[in-house]
C-alpha cells in the first residue's frame, strides 16, 4: 500500500487528538508534605548496623497525575546522614579507625512514578495503589566531625591529600552532586482530597566521599606540611594505648565504592482537582 499524504495527514491528526485527550483526563495535581527517616550507606556504616545513624528527614511536594497510572512529581527533601566507626564491635578494624561524621542533606527531585493500580480519588471511594518511581535529584551535603568539642567541616581540609601538590591526582570533591533515586511506595486514598503516602527509596550517588572517607591514608607530615594540623589530625584519628597517633600512612582509609543514601517518608497530599474525572 502506497503512503499519501493524506494517510500522513490522518495520522498526524490521530495523534494529536491521541495527545489532548490524554491531557484532557489529567484533571488533577496535588501538594504534599511528610516527615521521614534519611540513612547513610558507606565505609563508615557496615550494613548490619544500617539504622544506628538514622536521622529525620521532612519533605515539600508538588506532583501532577497525567493519567489514573502515570505521574510526574517533584520534592524537596531536608535531613541529615551520618556514620560512625564507634557503632562496630571492638576488633573489627572500623572501630580502631574511629572515624565518624555528619552532614545536612538537601535534596531536590524531579521523579516519574507508576500506578500498578489505577488512582482515582475523585470517585468517591476508598482508592489505593502501589508503585515503583525513578528520576533524577541533585543533593548537598557537607560533612563533619567532632574534635575537641567543635563540628568541624572535612572538605576543606583535604583529609587525603586533596588539594596539595604531592597528590595532584586527589582532586577535592564538590559537595553538590547528582543521585539517582529510585524505589517504591503506596497511596491510599482518604478522601477525594486526602491521601496518605509511604515510600521508600535508594539514592544512587556518583561520589564516594559523602563521609569524607574513601581512599589511603597519606603521609601525615605532608598533611601537616601541605593542608595543615588540623587536616593531619582528622586524617587519621586511630591512636596507640599512650594516645598517639598510629602511622597508616598508604593503608586502606575507606574502600572502593560510590557512597548511598536512603529516604523513607510518610506524606499526606491534597488535591487539586481541576476539571472532570479521570475516566
Amino acid at each position: 500500500m502506497t503512503i499519501t499524504n493524506d494517510h500522513m495527514k490522518y495520522v498526524q491528526i490521530s495523534i494529536i487528538v491521541l495527545l489532548f485527550h490524554t491531557l484532557g483526563i489529567a484533571q488533577y495535581s496535588s501538594i504534599s508534605f511528610g516527615l521521614g527517616t534519611s540513612n547513610y550507606l558507606g565505609d563508615l556504616v557496615p550494613p548490619q548496623q544500617f539504622f544506628l545513624e538514622t536521622r529525620v528527614a521532612a519533605n515539600l511536594g508538588y506532583q501532577y497525575n497525567f493519567s489514573p497510572r502515570l505521574v510526574a512529581k517533584t520534592q524537596v527533601i531536608l535531613g541529615q546522614l551520618a556514620g560512625n566507626d564507634q557503632n562496630s564491635a571492638i576488633g573489627t578494624g572500623r572501630y580502631e579507625r574511629n572515624l565518624s561524621f555528619k552532614s545536612s542533606l538537601f535534596e531536590w527531585n524531579l521523579i516519574g512514578q507508576f500506578n500498578i493500580i489505577p488512582y482515582k480519588p475523585e470517585k468517591g471511594k476508598t482508592a489505593f495503589t502501589v508503585y515503583p518511581f525513578a528520576g533524577i535529584a541533585l543533593f548537598h551535603f557537607n560533612p563533619k566531625t567532632e574534635y575537641q568539642g567543635e563540628w568541624i567541616a572535612l572538605q576543606p581540609l583535604g583529609t587525603e591529600g586533596q588539594g596539595s601538590s604531592t597528590y595532584p591526582d586527589r582532586r577535592v570533591y564538590k559537595r553538590t552532586q547528582l543521585a539517582i533515586p529510585f524505589g517504591a511506595g503506596l497511596t491510599v486514598g482518604l478522601n477525594k482530597k486526602l491521601n496518605l503516602n509511604l515510600e521508600f527509596g535508594l539514592r544512587k550517588t556518583f561520589t564516594d566521599y559523602i563521609d569524607d572517607v574513601s581512599l589511603d591514608y597519606v603521609d601525615p607530615e605532608i598533611l601537616k606540611r601541605e593542608n595543615g594540623l588540623l587536616a593531619a589530625a582528622l586524617s587519621n584519628r586511630s591512636y596507640d594505648v599512650d594516645g598517639n597517633q598510629i602511622d597508616k600512612t598508604n593503608v586502606p582509609r575507606g574502600s572502593a565504592g560510590k557512597d548511598w543514601y536512603t529516604i523513607l517518608q510518610v506524606n499526606l497530599s491534597y488535591n487539586l482537582f481541576t476539571g472532570r474525572p479521570f475516566r
